[in-house]
């Protein structure tokens, strides 16, 4: 009998135990599973709200900084230094042609009117017009218009004075016969410009982009006017 009550005694205690132990096992596996979900909840958040919520709120800020990077830019450029796209592709997550694009969009009319920007590989600068180093081999003097010729074979330069005198019925060089070619140029697709044709080996291939959509922007038609001035437009 009491063998009997002793084991009655020790089976209760045993299901108490396991029930004790169940409900544990039960309220472990409620916090585990809460848990996993808070923590896949923060970290959906992490990923997908919070950037666009960062985004939304100092959308502006970014914007000022891409402006500041620029200014920056110009200013260098306007200063006579050289400037290399790439610390500025990188801080605006940009190709480096779209970078050039927009620091040519970015530079003030009043200072595209007489610079362009030009290559001094790896970097970019801008470059004076009139250019003072290239002289007309007519009449020896330092080209004064920002419009002028090139001889693709002797590589003499001559001012648009000359246009009408010896030149505009032929386009020919007076000395070798060779074939002219206004300058400057630019890449329509990258905004880069040439102002000569150690600059644009290939007239019909930017160096930079590889692009063939050269253009002459500042090719123009010369009139000459009675008192024998020059009218561009």
């Amino acid at each position: 009998m009491n063998h009997v009550l002793h084991y009655n005694q020790v089976k209760t205690q045993i299901l108490a135990k396991s029930a004790i132990l169940t409900r544990e096992t039960d309220s472990f596996l409620i916090f585990f599973f809460i848990f996993t979900v808070v923590l896949i909840t923060i970290s959906f958040l992490s990923i997908k709200i919070v950037p666009l919520v960062k985004f939304l709120l100092i959308g502006d800020i970014k914007e000022e900084e891409k402006n500041l990077i620029m200014k920056r830019a110009i200013k260098a450029l306007t200063e006579g230094k050289n400037v290399r796209l790439d610390p500025i592709s990188e801080k605006l997550k940009l190709t480096a042609v779209n970078t050039l694009k927009l620091l040519k969009q970015n530079i003030p009319m009043e200072i595209k009117q007489d610079n362009l920007l030009v290559s001094t590989f790896p970097s970019f600068s801008l470059l004076k017009l009139p250019i003072k180093s290239q002289v007309c081999a007519i009449c020896l003097n330092p080209i004064q218009i920002n419009v002028y010729q090139q001889c693709m074979t002797c590589n003499r330069f001559f001012c648009l004075d000359h246009h009408h005198e010896t030149i505009e019925a032929s386009n020919l060089c007076p000395d070798c016969s060779g074939k002219l070619e206004f300058f400057p140029k630019c890449c329509d697709n990258c905004g880069l410009e040439f102002a000569n044709l150690s600059q644009l080996p290939d007239l019909h291939k930017c160096p930079f982009c590889n692009s063939e959509d050269i253009i002459s922007p500042f090719q123009v038609k010369v009139e000459l006017k009675p008192d024998s001035s020059l009218e561009v437009t």
